[in-house]
């Protein structure tokens, strides 16, 4: 009679059900690399949040795009004068006034955003006793640098607008 071998390892596992170990080791590590990269997502969403407190300055701003965006030159090679745009051109003329759509409504939101964080600050306030005073007027001045910034984003918009209205009127619209 043969003599058993005998084993070192505490568990003996069978040959045959290697293939099913190595797949729950390998969905045991999907998990775990999914489930990493969920917590690293939310701790840039954490990191990325921005809280107005009440002492701090904001500054205008307006997300312009590059001034690389020009409209294409029109061809009138046709025999009435009228402008003919190819598909190419149109399509980039299009992207562009996407882009200046884009930075306008993000803009938009970014007032929007900061005018919600002022209520916020205004109802924070209200918990304050002693430095209840300097806390409003704290406010006060964000709302009158949000209301610069407002001034500011509206005649930085005209040139986008204007580039957006020729945009238009290359592309028929």
């Amino acid at each position: 009679m043969p003599k058993e071998r005998k084993s070192n390892y505490i568990i003996k596992i069978p040959k045959n059900s290697l293939p099913f170990i190595f797949l729950i080791v390998f969905l045991l590590f999907i998990t775990f690399w999914y489930l990493k990269n969920q917590t690293a997502s939310v701790k840039n969403n954490l990191e990325n949040k921005t809280v107005i407190e009440p002492t701090s300055t904001l500054t205008p701003t307006l997300n312009i795009v590059n001034n690389d965006l020009q409209p294409a030159t029109n061809n009138t090679n046709n025999s009435n004068g009228a402008n003919t745009l190819t598909l190419e051109q149109r399509q980039k003329l299009g992207q562009q006034k996407a882009k200046l759509e884009e930075a306008i409504r993000q803009t938009k939101a970014e007032e929007d955003r900061l005018r919600k964080q002022i209520e916020e600050a205004k109802i924070d306030c209200e918990s304050y006793t002693e430095t209840k005073d300097q806390c409003l007027s704290d406010i006060k001045e964000l709302e009158n640098k949000l209301n610069e910034m407002i001034r500011q984003n509206d005649i930085a918009s005209v040139p986008l607008r204007e580039k957006i209205s020729e945009i238009n009127a290359l592309l028929g619209i």
